[in-house]
């Protein structure tokens, strides 16, 4: 049996509210080039040669997704008739442009995305993610650009528990944060950052505080603090983080539902501090379940994450001026979608906590080459056309 994924697409769609984003009746729908074939079957193709919308708004409860604009050239859908209804078989774009999009609302998933989202993890964890281009299976979390990373996360904590107002910087070499090299600058003897068995730490002068608390040890990807000798330093090393291994670690352990968190200690000492980063990711894979892609650099400043956040207890910027991607592909509730490129510009905001969390995510532009989405059948060779 058909497993009806585009019919679930169609009736999510049906639950959305259809508006004009700018509030002044500027929405247009365009369409060139419509061509119609049937097939064997009752099969049927769609061709369009270029579809452009502007200024539309999708609403579902508290959630809102404003477009300025998208465009998709070379589009055909090919439709299947099976059990009394037409469902989607195979659709194909050459390119797919995408500008002002604003994505806003409670950080909750909407009722009517419920059911596709269940698909999709259940889709997840049924199958590996896809790799047409190499025979490998990646873990369900695989972060390989973090394995590279360069860059710095710097902080400001105003009258902190340190005793003073404090500046941080955490370099990021290699993919590695060595707190050995990691500063807490202050008025008198500097603080020091460190990693033991029950979290990182800031030693202070009044002593020392947690700011992330693991559930429980070991944690992959944490090389702990080693103590010195007798009559040494207290800490001979502070200890270093793969934050590749330890990123994979903790999303593993959110799915689980036995994450790490955050002390009141700490939520005290964030409600004070100031953030701002930057880290260039390297040219390697993306897995999460049920999807991968390959992030590729192409000129300088590709895929660099940039960091900014007045005061981290109240939400997090983060910025990805331009964003490069290859061989993207992914398998959801019965189907499977493969795009040779994506790139674009875009930003994300966390804000609140608990029940008033909130996300924004605004797209400045964004473009996709080569997209195909097709029924799971007919990725594994089946013809769109053919009948049992």
């Amino acid at each position: 049996m058909t497993t009806p994924s585009a019919v679930s697409i169609v009736d999510t769609l049906l639950g959305l509210q259809l508006g004009v984003s700018d509030g002044l009746g500027r929405d247009r729908l365009t369409l060139e080039g419509i061509s119609w074939a049937a097939g064997i079957g009752g099969a049927a193709e769609i061709g369009i040669a270029r579809l452009e919308a502007t200024s539309v708004m999708l609403r579902s409860g508290p959630h809102e997704i404003r477009v300025g604009r998208v465009a998709v050239q070379g589009l055909r859908c090919t439709l299947e008739s099976a059990e009394g209804r037409m469902r989607l078989g195979a659709m194909t774009a050459e390119r797919i442009e995408v500008a002002g999009l604003k994505l806003s609302g409670p950080l909750e998933m909407p009722s009517q995305f419920q059911p596709f989202a269940d698909r999709l993890r259940q889709a997840g964890a049924a199958a590996p993610a896809p790799n047409p281009s190499a025979g490998a299976t990646l873990p369900d979390w695989f972060l390989g650009p973090l394995a590279a990373a360069e860059g710095s996360i710097r902080g400001h904590i105003e009258d902190a528990q340190l005793l003073f107002d404090a500046e941080v910087t955490i370099p990021i070499r290699g993919g590695r944060i060595d707190f050995g090299d990691a500063t807490v600058g202050h008025v008198g003897p500097d603080s020091r950052m460190g990693v033991s068995r029950m979290g990182i730490y800031v030693d202070a002068p009044n002593g020392r505080s947690y700011v992330f608390q693991f559930a429980a040890a070991p944690i992959r990807g944490v090389e702990f603090e080693r103590r010195g000798i007798p009559l040494g330093p207290f800490v001979a090393e502070r200890g270093r983080i793969d934050l590749q291994r330890f990123a994979e670690s903790l999303l593993s352990a959110a799915a689980s539902h036995a994450g790490q968190g955050l002390t009141e200690q700490a939520r005290t000492l964030l409600g004070r501090t100031s953030l701002e980063g930057e880290i260039r990711l390297g040219d390697s894979s993306v897995a999460m379940p049920g999807a991968r892609a390959q992030l590729q650099r192409d000129r300088a400043g590709d895929n660099t994450l940039r960091l900014r956040s007045p005061k981290v207890a109240a939400g997090l910027d983060v910025e990805l001026a331009s964003l490069a991607v290859r061989a993207a592909c992914a398998h959801f509730g019965g189907l499977e979608g493969q795009c040779e490129t994506i790139a674009g510009q875009l930003r994300a905001s966390l804000g609140g906590s608990g029940a008033e969390s909130r996300f924004e995510l605004e797209i400045a532009s964004l473009q996709l080459l080569g997209l195909r989405i097709e029924a799971a059948t007919l990725a594994r060779g089946a013809s769109p056309t053919s009948t049992a």
